[in-house]
C-alpha cells in the first residue's frame, strides 16, 4: 500500500511539472509571435552571410549595427538588416 501512495505522488508531481513545461512553452511561442517586429535569423547565419568573425558580430550587435532580440537565452538577428548590410559590401574582417 505504501508503494502505491509512493507512486501516486510521484505520478501527480509529475504532472505538476508537466503543466508548468506547458505553460512556459506557451509563453515562449507567445513571446516569439509578439517579440519580434523583424524576420530573424540566427547568429551563425549572419556571421556566415557578412563572412565576419564572431568578434566582429558581437561588436556590431553591442554598437547597434545588426539589431538583435534575445528570447528564451536565444539571440536572433534582424534578417532583412544583415543582407541589407551585406549588399553594401562594406564588412570585410
Amino acid at each position: 500500500m505504501e508503494q502505491i501512495q509512493i507512486l501516486a505522488n510521484t505520478i501527480e508531481a509529475l504532472m505538476i511539472q508537466v503543466q508548468e513545461l506547458v505553460k512556459e512553452v506557451q509563453e515562449l511561442k507567445s513571446e516569439l509571435k509578439s517579440g519580434y517586429e523583424f524576420e530573424t535569423m540566427r547568429p551563425n547565419e549572419a556571421i556566415e552571410i557578412l563572412g565576419i568573425s564572431r568578434t566582429t558580430f558581437e561588436t556590431y550587435k553591442k554598437d547597434g549595427v545588426i539589431p538583435h532580440k534575445k528570447v528564451g537565452g536565444k539571440v536572433y538577428v534582424d534578417a532583412k538588416k544583415v543582407l541589407q548590410l551585406k549588399k553594401t559590401g562594406i564588412f570585410k574582417d
